[in-house]
């Protein structure tokens, strides 16, 4: 969204001062949005209503601001400016900033269709411009880099080969869209309600810790939560930064150093030509539910049948929505360490040891106060952590009287850590995206894909956008959503095309969680700090280690490879997550040097578990062309049955039988979810090595025997192309195909030429759905007239061939 303009329509000298959203309507139409997201309101000074000391009778974004005089202990409010934030379609609809690149390959690649491929939903299909700046705010015309391309069909491309330093400056885009693309749809059928008004950004306060009197001006987010228990979400989803005069960073010409959710924002006098950064304060935007947590359930309408396969299916999911009490507790206050020796250590890995049972896995706050009861701020102690994942540290050495003070810490947890019985929920499931025929994360797949993880029957479901929004704020239709089927949201249905990127989880009985489905992997070291750094990179360790890391780790521990953990070695680490691993930079380090450390990654059992389900060697490339391009997806369609779905590890090495990391290769894609990708451009040689690829698939992929349909063609691409869809092929062959199809087989018919050898786009694909060309997808031609079969369970003689 955008602000609107400040508005002062009254002043004091009646009752008080009252800035209504009705009133400032009718003064100044087309202003101002109907239903605002947020208010922001100031003196007409500038200054913040809590440093006026007015008691304020109203401000949201229903009624507006009202200060009323009667209330006031000199008789009196000051006099105030607000303004309203409003969805895009307002003002230009410009998109997020993009930072999915880096220059540490061959060059800065922020194109469009990776942009596409990596945020579906977020860009608009024919963006109007694009905008480029550095991840530190600068223009492109001050790097004096060499911009191979920046446009709006290819998106952005800086080649480190162009350059004369020989790297490029690392960037980020965004893209200017019709207005249309911002503007929220909610309309929905007519059998449906909708729902509103939408809820809003869950934006925090502006805070201003800090000044740059000092070495530069330090907002990092460790010290907000200390300073500010329980006021910002543990993981923020962006951060905003303004000069506390509420300009925009770049009119300040301050080089920045951090402005990520991951640390906060840091700007060093040190950086700067007059010697001295501006003053700024920042703010975050948190997930929906840490402002106003809601539940969702769900109802469904019946339509009337369906009588073309082009139409919406006949079941539709409507959301309705509650509000419930945000269900957490803090734990006892725990004080483990005092001051006596390097400083005070209430680490989450200490407490837990020292206090099992007591906090919970994951907390989702930290709060900390002197043994004595005082904030932190009022110590005036340097604190080197934090935050709730590490727990809290004090060094001695970091203050200026050479003695941190003692300290006690608590957390907060989910209320059914303390519950005699809790429910037992699993962690959130992401295994599909909508870049196909939609989101698809149904009960079926999830247990194949992630064995021992669900319970087979869930007593409940709850599913949330990627980024922790509720499903009721997508105005998304929702095809399925419940215990039986999963969650299913279709393409088809929506006004725009897409669905959002959904994750699910599930309630299971108690009983299910009593068990322990998960595994340790080994340690691995693959870096040491003698250049940058240490890079334990998740990426990196899976593709020097194939096989011996499952796709999507629960959890990840470092220590050094003395076995001292990381959390207290002293050293600030840059990264340390499941996404992307662990990573300590020297450069900001104290003594310009980190810890040589070691990783270990928690896994689903079964990933543990021996297993015999693999795949044959594939080899349907070479790198003749472009590249080598082993993908699952033309795997699975040129070797219909013969990889599962999902697979649950990839096994990569030269048709001569080397190893990957022995060619020396640069590997574009290596994982279950894409298969193995080696483009020549890459290489430094000009020319890949020839590959071939094996899937770890379940075991019961390898116990289940599969029975192929006859082939079917009930449809020509005469008209707006060829449909071969599963519910039309039911209805014209009653009894020939299963209920529920594993696979499906796709040909064409003359000369049963496989779809990724014809080269053709197409619109679904699913042996679930069955398969659809369109004619206007096709490049200056019409489909070509195809077959379709289907891989079933071997359970009746009728489907074998």
């Amino acid at each position: 969204g955008s602000w609107t303009q400040w508005f002062d329509r009254d002043n004091p000298s009646g009752p008080g001062d009252y800035e209504t959203l009705s009133a400032l309507h009718a003064e100044y139409p087309g202003k101002i949005c109907a239903y605002p997201l947020q208010i922001q309101v100031l003196t007409t000074a500038w200054h913040p209503v809590s440093s006026t000391g007015d008691i304020i009778d109203t401000s949201d974004t229903v009624t507006g601001f009202i200060c009323k005089n009667s209330l006031q202990t000199n008789g009196r409010c000051s006099d105030y400016q607000v303004r309203f934030l409003c969805p895009p379609k307002f003002f230009d609809c410009w998109t997020q900033w993009f930072d999915r690149d880096d220059p540490s390959g061959p060059g800065d690649y922020e194109t469009l269709s990776a942009l596409h491929a990596e945020y579906p939903g977020k860009i608009c299909a024919n963006p109007l411009q694009i905008q480029v700046l550095t991840t530190a705010w600068h223009p492109v015309s001050s790097t004096g880099d060499i911009i191979d391309t920046s446009d709006t069909k290819i998106g952005f491309i800086c080649k480190n080969s162009d350059q004369k330093k020989g790297r490029c400056s690392d960037y980020k885009v965004r893209f200017l869209c019709p207005p249309e693309f911002c503007a929220p749809t909610t309309q929905l059928p007519k059998s449906i309600t909708t729902i509103a008004p939408w809820h809003t950004d869950c934006w925090t306060q502006w805070f201003d810790r800090d000044n740059p009197s000092g070495p530069g001006d330090y907002e990092t987010l460790s010290a907000l939560h200390a300073e500010y228990p329980g006021k910002i979400c543990a993981n923020p989803l962006q951060i905003q930064v303004l000069t506390t005069a509420w300009h925009p960073v770049s009119s300040t010409g301050d080089i920045i150093d951090t402005s990520d959710t991951v640390t906060g924002f840091i700007c060093k006098n040190s950086l700067q030509t007059n010697g001295r950064c501006s003053n700024y304060q920042v703010r975050f935007q948190c997930p929906p539910e840490f402002c106003a947590p809601t539940t969702i359930t769900t109802t469904t309408t019946p339509c009337s049948p369906i009588t073309e396969p082009r139409l919406k299916p006949c079941i539709i999911t409507r959301p309705s929505l509650s509000t419930i009490p945000l269900n957490t507790s803090w734990t006892q206050w725990f004080d483990r360490d005092n001051p006596s020796g390097t400083g005070d250590w209430e680490t989450l890995a200490a407490l837990h040891q020292q206090y099992p049972g007591k906090i919970c896995a994951h907390p989702l706050q930290i709060q900390v106060l002197t043994t004595g009861g005082l904030p932190v701020s009022s110590t005036g102690n340097v604190i080197h952590k934090s935050d709730p994942l590490t727990g809290f540290v004090c060094k001695n050495s970091d203050q200026t009287k050479g003695k941190c003070s003692d300290f006690r810490v608590r957390f907060l947890c989910p209320s059914e850590f303390f519950a005699p019985n809790p429910d037992c929920w699993t962690q959130w499931f992401d295994r599909d995206d909508p870049a196909g025929s939609g989101d698809w994360e149904t009960l079926r797949n999830l247990l194949e894909e992630y064995p021992g993880m669900i319970c087979p029957n869930p007593v409940e479901i709850q599913a949330q956008t990627t980024a922790g929004h509720c499903v009721s704020t997508t105005g998304d239709v929702i095809h399925k959503s419940d215990t039986v089927t999963g969650f299913v949201c279709k393409n088809s249905d929506q006004q725009n095309n897409m669905c959002s990127d959904y994750r699910v989880r599930f309630r299971c009985p108690p009983k299910f969680c009593t068990r322990a489905p998960v595994c340790w992997t080994g340690w691995f070291n693959r870096d040491d700090p003698i250049g940058s750094g240490d890079w334990e990179t998740l990426n990196e360790l899976k593709r020097e280690n194939p096989g011996k890391i499952c796709p999507k780790p629960l959890q990840i521990e470092a220590q050094t490879t003395a076995g001292e953990p990381a959390s207290s070695t002293g050293d600030v680490i840059y990264k340390y997550d499941t996404l992307r691993g662990f990573i300590c930079k020297n450069c900001e380090q104290e003594n310009k040097k980190c810890r040589d450390y070691k990783v270990r990654f928690l896994c689903p059992l079964d990933f543990c578990t021996p297993s015999r389900c693999y795949t044959e060697w594939f080899d349907r490339d070479d790198p003749s062309g472009s590249g080598d391009w082993e993908t699952l997806f033309a795997l699975q369609a040129e070797h219909p049955g013969r990889v599962c779905n999902r697979p649950v590890q990839i096994q990569v090495e030269t048709v001569s039988g080397d190893s990957m990391a022995s060619t020396g290769n640069i590997i574009t894609t290596v994982d279950v979810t894409k298969g193995f990708i080696c483009k020549n451009s890459a290489q430094l040689s000009g020319k890949c090595n020839d590959f071939r690829v094996r899937f770890l698939c379940p075991q019961e992929f390898c116990d289940q025997k599969v029975c192929w349909t006859r082939w079917f063609d009930r449809d020509d691409p005469l008209d707006s192309g060829d449909w071969e869809l599963l519910c039309d092929l039911r209805k014209l062959y009653p009894n020939e195909i299963c209920e529920t199809p594993l696979y499906i087989d796709v040909v064409t018919v003359d000369t049963n030429s496989p779809i990724t050898v014809t080269g053709q786009a197409f619109h679904i694909y699913s042996p679930t759905e069955g398969f659809a060309c369109r004619n206007n997808d096709q490049k200056g031609c019409l489909c070509r007239d195809y077959k379709v079969r289907f891989g079933c369970a071997c359970k009746c003689e009728i489907y074998k061939n």
